[in-house]
C-alpha cells in the first residue's frame, strides 16, 4: 500500500505570487547594491589589475579585436556590454589577474624549492701556498713496571 504526500498551500494562489515578487524584489535590490558597490570599486579594480598582470587587460582587447575582425555585430555586441556592464568586467579581470599572479608567485616558489637558492661567493687567492704541517711524532708510553696481569695480553 503506497501513500501519497500532498502539499498544500494554506491560502489562495494570490500569496504565493506575493511571495514570489517579493523573493525577487530582494534579489533584484541585492544585485542592485553589489553592482553600486562594483561601480565605485571598478577604477581601483583596473588599476590593481594592471599591476598585478597587465597582459590580461591586453588579452581581453585583442580578443574584443579578434571579435571584430571575425564578426563585427558580436563585436559591437560585446564593446555596448563592456561599457554597460564595466563593473562586472574590471571585477572579472581583477579576479583572473590576481589568479595570474597568484600562480606565477607559486610557480617560482615551487622552481626555487626544486633548484635551490643561488649563494654569493667570492673566490679568495692566497699568494702562497699552504704550510703542510707534518704530524707530531707520538710519544710512547712511558714503560710500566710489567706485571703478570699485562703479560697475559701480549
Amino acid at each position: 500500500m503506497s501513500t501519497q504526500h500532498n502539499f498544500n498551500f494554506r491560502g489562495n494562489g494570490l500569496t504565493a505570487v506575493i511571495a514570489l515578487v517579493a523573493f525577487f524584489a530582494v534579489i533584484f535590490f541585492l544585485a542592485r547594491g553589489v553592482f553600486w558597490l562594483l561601480s565605485v570599486a571598478a577604477p581601483v579594480l583596473l588599476v590593481l589589475a594592471a599591476i598585478f598582470d597587465y597582459k590580461v587587460i591586453v588579452n581581453f582587447v585583442k580578443w574584443v579585436g579578434s571579435i571584430y575582425k571575425r564578426d563585427i555585430l558580436m563585436g559591437i555586441g560585446i564593446t555596448i556590454l563592456s561599457v554597460i556592464g564595466y563593473p562586472v568586467l574590471f571585477a572579472i579581470l581583477f579576479g583572473r589577474a590576481l589568479f595570474s599572479h597568484r600562480v606565477k608567485a607559486a610557480k617560482k616558489a615551487y622552481e626555487q624549492r626544486q633548484q635551490g637558492e643561488l649563494t654569493e661567493f667570492e673566490e679568495v687567492r692566497d699568494p702562497e701556498p699552504p704550510l703542510i704541517l707534518q704530524p707530531k711524532e707520538q710519544k710512547k708510553e712511558a714503560q710500566r713496571p710489567s706485571s703478570d696481569y699485562d703479560q697475559m695480553f701480549d
